[in-house]
């Protein structure tokens, strides 16, 4: 029987990989323009002159921003692969979803389980890389 290598970290990127919606939603949120009136009739009185570049320079932790960052750096690396779709549609239902199990990520992906083991794998892998753990 083949051994497989554990690594200490897999559970943690697992977890990166199921935080990725909240802390998309969490930095779109930030980058939200605050659309409210000034009430002061003098010019430039009242606020920021530069909204629009603070809007854009908000950002999340840097922890929270690395995950964030390499999560979507395995998204667009899995895309480009063979059959990218089928993998990105099983890493939502299992990681961001969080609606079905691998098994019934597989059955509903039409792949075999070993082929979803697979596809899980090389994404987790993926996301390790770019978070810098390999």
């Amino acid at each position: 029987m083949e051994r497989r290598t554990r690594y200490r970290w897999w559970g943690y990127i697992k977890a990166v990989c199921r935080a990725y919606p909240a802390h998309k939603k969490e930095l779109d949120a930030l980058r939200q323009q605050a659309i409210t009136p000034r009430y002061n009739a003098e010019p430039g009185a009242g606020g920021a002159s530069r909204t629009t570049e603070a809007i854009a320079l908000r950002t999340l932790p840097p922890t929270d921003q690395r995950e964030l960052d390499a999560v979507e750096a395995a998204i667009r690396e899995t895309r480009a692969t063979p059959n990218g779709d089928g993998r990105i549609k099983l890493v939502t239902l299992v990681f961001f979803q969080q609606s079905h199990t691998l098994h019934g990520a597989a059955d509903k992906c039409r792949v075999s389980y070993a082929t979803a083991r697979r596809w899980h794998a090389d994404f987790v892998m993926s996301v390790a890389r770019h978070f810098g753990l390999l």
